[in-house]
């Protein structure tokens, strides 16, 4: 496969790359990482169980249990190197998918259905989606402008998390 069009975005993101973005998107990404996902994900655990929403515990779980195992089964079997371009830290663990942007497409689109669903208010509602939508498109971005992976990878990563939400979004019927 020719990946020309990551090489060339990653080689440009290292050229426009500031001490301020680095800040910037290190911030932004760790939204996306374990333990920040971890901390959200025991909230909305108390969350669905004190509004009683089992539904939305067994598909929220069943969603963010399947993505990280796709993305580790599909990491082993692409087994895609990591960028070696000027990365600002160094990860462990292949490239192919983003497992940030798996899981951040996954939780925060979550979360969008969610609101969606329970915000009554439209301008609010409007609000708060579009808010969503930016963190996960940000959190995918961080990936790339740190350098720790290639656009393809965040594609893929993506993907996989709109998966996992269409594979749950039934799940809701039995609150």
């Amino acid at each position: 496969m020719d990946f020309t069009f990551d090489l060339a975005l990653n080689t440009y993101l290292v050229a426009v790359r500031s001490y301020e973005g680095i800040t910037f998107y290190t911030g932004i990404t760790h939204l996306g990482g374990m333990t920040f996902v971890m901390v959200l994900t025991l909230l909305l655990l108390g969350l669905f169980w004190y509004r009683g929403w089992l539904g939305y515990t067994f598909a929220f779980l069943h969603g963010l249990i399947g993505s990280t195992i796709m993305t580790q089964l599909l990491k082993h079997l692409v087994a895609r190197p990591r960028p070696t371009l000027y990365p600002v830290f160094l990860e462990d663990g292949f490239s192919f998918p983003s497992g940030h942007a798996t899981v951040a497409t996954f939780v925060y689109g979550f979360l969008i259905v969610l609101v969606y669903r329970h915000v009554p208010h439209v301008y609010l509602r409007c609000l708060l989606i579009a808010l969503l939508a930016l963190l996960i498109i940000g959190i995918s971005y961080s990936r790339l402008y740190l350098g720790v992976h290639y656009l393809s990878d965040v594609v893929a990563g993506m993907v996989v998390g709109v998966l996992w939400l269409v594979a749950t979004r039934g799940e809701k019927a039995k609150n």
